[in-house]
């Protein structure tokens, strides 16, 4: 008997297996680099949670402590200057004014400034031969990928929080505690608004800190006798030097500072308090078309403490924005389409102190005015912006994978330093009464005698020697960045591949929006008319890469690679700026001028004191000022990059690579002060009519050569 079975239909059903890619050697491209995981970023020990940290894991990398950004490095350029270009989300992350690791401007200490950790998927770093489709850096390129939301929905809340309360005592130290204060909180949430369609991921980071520091050493304030040999004028001065709580001032070297001071214990503090949010939203149209957008905001200020007399504070405002619409269009299997504009508008503003006062020095004082209420520094405004379009294409035929596309930003960087004066005072006379060792009319340092002299008499009785008056308004420096790539991955065989490319990049002079800015010609000892072009165009910047990567043995455990090509660093948005000051009406006099060498001013200035006039006289023949000239010759930097590689996998998920790199910097960024005076004649060497003649040009070069050795395994990178 034969049954015949009906048997229907079923639904259709896929099933998609996700597996975590292990560590494999790279078979295909000549770069080398970095890629720092999610997983490094989310369990990897992180000082204030600050990603750059992370830089450290790169082969090469120096990172030293300190202030100076200089000291940090990549591949051998400075990554706090000039020397890496940062990327998120592929477009432009710098500070627009350079290429700069460090997004804050002067004394802001935000950290969190480009994305928090939270947000991070991975970061990657190109590092040597990298394809033509990267540019505008000489050194390494710091690329951070953004979180994307998916169909699941997931968050997260966290803090953290550092107290010194709970800190275990150190049995050795004897000295003054310092206070440490912080807080950090915030969370995340990801997930889908339309499933498979629309999706959304959401970040939050805040940051509250406050740390007190013990000033070290021994800070005088005036005492008790000089307060009240002050002058009514200076009474607004007086007030802010605190009174002294540690007793009279030391004799040291035969000298009784107890004579004008008593001692001042204190502390100075840093607050911060800083703010970060990001938000992305990812929509799928179609099979063949996807959207994206994205925004980074980031608030903060740093609120310093930067000397014991009242009103010795300093805030550092800033204000970070990161935003990207991307369009993604799969036209076929072997086309694919990335467009997108982006926006980086970072904003820093400082204050110098407490407004209103000068800027208190002393001439031939050894001895000195003590603790007195100073700004710091210029106030200042550094506003930026630029805009970017981008569209990068890629073509695969045969063996073949073509990239090609366009890279352009339009730049605007500005700065303001606000008006800043000096007060300069002449020393007090010799006093015998300050010295345990009078010299009684005998020559100095006779039997070790010292006739102490320049105290601070001159600046309680206000009686000004000199004054200048520095700054320059709001000025912007604007100008467009085009570069143009093709670049081909040909698999010539299956174990031997060519990265070949071609990178065009040309960059608009730099010009100030306002048209009033005027460069110095040395030749001339003369300003250039206003709108003179800062320097001339170059078209030739052309940067052909190179590289190759050759698996002899065919089964993917091993690989040679290596390859040259060039890289251009575009003449740094900001670098102009400076030239602002050239036209300004920036004073520099003093009463030695006035009754020596013939200067008369208008109004008639007898007297330089505190409170000084709003409106500076009018004096012929003028001080000597001090000018700027920037190279009239510049061009974009450049560096010539080679290297070559070994990978070899050694144990499963595991690979060692050992690695040689060099490249040499051309035309790098630097300059000097030419017109310094003479020891031998007295004069300065190019014009007694000017003080300082600063120039900014390229006049260094360096070299770097590198034997790296880095092993990957799953779970760490060293």
């Amino acid at each position: 008997i034969t049954e015949n079975a009906t048997m229907d239909v079923g639904a259709e059903q896929q099933v998609v297996e996700v597996r975590a890619k292990g560590v494999e050697v790279d078979t295909d491209t000549s770069e080398l680099g970095t890629t720092i995981t999610a997983d490094q970023v989310a369990k990897l020990p992180l000082n204030g949670r600050d990603f750059t940290a992370l830089l450290a894991l790169v082969p090469g990398a120096v990172q030293n402590t300190g202030d100076n950004v200089n000291r940090d490095s990549l591949g051998g350029f400075p990554s706090g200057q000039f020397g890496a270009n940062m990327l998120v989300d592929g477009t432009d992350a710098t500070r627009v004014d350079g290429n700069t690791v460090f997004s804050t401007f002067g004394r802001g200490n935000a950290r969190i400034t480009r994305s928090s950790v939270d947000n991070i998927q991975e970061v990657k770093i190109l590092s040597s031969d990298y394809s033509a489709e990267y540019g505008r850096a000489i050194g390494e390129i710091v690329n951070v990928i953004t979180k994307s939301g998916t169909n699941q929905l997931h968050g997260e809340a966290f803090e953290f929080f550092r107290n010194d309360a709970l800190d275990a005592k150190n049995y050795f130290y004897n000295g003054t505690p310092t206070p440490l204060r912080l807080n950090q909180f915030g969370g995340n949430l990801g997930g889908p608004i339309v499933h498979n369609k629309l999706f959304f991921f959401a970040n939050y980071e805040g940051v509250r800190q406050h740390v007190t520091t013990p000033v070290t050493g021994t800070s005088l304030v005036l005492n008790a006798r000089m307060r009240a040999m002050a002058v009514p004028s200076m009474a607004p001065i007086i007030a802010k030097i605190p009174v002294g709580n540690g007793g009279p001032a030391p004799t040291q070297n035969h000298i009784i500072y107890s004579y004008w001071f008593d001692v001042l214990n204190g502390a100075t503090s840093n607050d911060i308090q800083e703010d970060t949010a990001a938000i992305k939203f990812d929509y799928v149209l179609s099979p063949k078309n996807n959207f994206s957008i994205r925004y980074n905001y980031n608030s903060s200020n740093t609120y310093g403490v930067y000397g014991l007399a009242i009103g010795q504070t300093a805030n550092a405002p800033e204000l970070s924005q990161l935003g990207k619409a991307t369009w993604n269009y799969t036209g076929s299997q072997t086309f694919l389409n990335e467009a997108g504009f982006a926006i980086n508008s970072p904003h820093s503003h400082q204050d110098a102190g407490e407004p209103g006062f000068p800027i208190f020095s002393c001439f031939f004082c050894s001895v000195g005015f003590g603790v007195s209420p100073s700004p710091q520094l210029f106030a200042s405004k550094e506003p930026s912006i630029s805009y970017q379009a981008i569209d990068t294409a890629t073509k695969i035929l045969g063996r073949n994978q073509f990239r090609f596309g366009t890279d352009i930003r339009w730049n605007n960087v500005g700065r303001e330093l606000d008006t800043q004066d000096t007060l300069l005072y002449s020393g007090g006379p010799t006093v015998e009464a300050a010295t345990d060792l009078p010299c009684n009319g005998q020559p100095q340092g006779t039997n070790g005698c010292v006739d102490p002299s320049g105290g601070p008499e001159g600046f309680v009785a206000n009686q000004g020697f000199g004054w200048t008056r520095l700054g320059y308004p709001l000025t912007h420096m604007k100008n467009i960045m085009m570069a143009y790539f093709v670049n081909d991955e040909w698999k010539i065989r299956p174990n031997l591949a060519l990265n070949l490319g071609i990178r065009w990049e040309h960059n608009t002079v730099l010009h100030d929006a306002e048209g009033t800015v005027q460069n110095f010609d040395i030749a001339t000892l003369s300003l250039l008319p206003p709108k003179t072009p800062f320097y001339e165009p170059s078209y030739v910047d052309w940067a052909p890469r190179f590289g190759f990567n050759w698996d002899p043995t065919g089964r993917g455990l091993t690989s040679l690679k290596g390859g040259f090509g060039l890289f251009f660093l575009p003449i740094p948005a900001g670098s102009p700026l400076n030239l602002a000051a050239n036209t300004e009406e920036n004073l520099s006099i003093n009463l030695l001028q006035i009754s020596f060498d013939g200067v008369v001013c208008t109004p008639p200035l007898t007297v330089i004191q505190y409170p000084l006039p709003a409106q500076a006289p009018n004096c012929n023949p003028k001080a000597p000022v001090s000018v700027t000239a920037f190279d009239r010759h510049q061009r974009d930097s450049y560096s010539e990059q080679w290297s070559l590689a070994l990978e070899q996998q050694f144990a499963k998920n595991s690979v060692v690579t050992f690695a040689y790199r060099g490249n040499r910097g051309l035309r790098l960024a630097s300059g000097g002060n030419l017109n310094l005076e003479s020891p031998l004649t007295g004069h300065n060497y190019i014009s007694d009519h000017f003080g300082g003649i600063s120039l900014a040009g390229q006049f260094a070069k360096s070299t770097y050569s590198a034997l790296n050795l880095s092993v990957r395994d799953r779970k760490s990178v060293v």
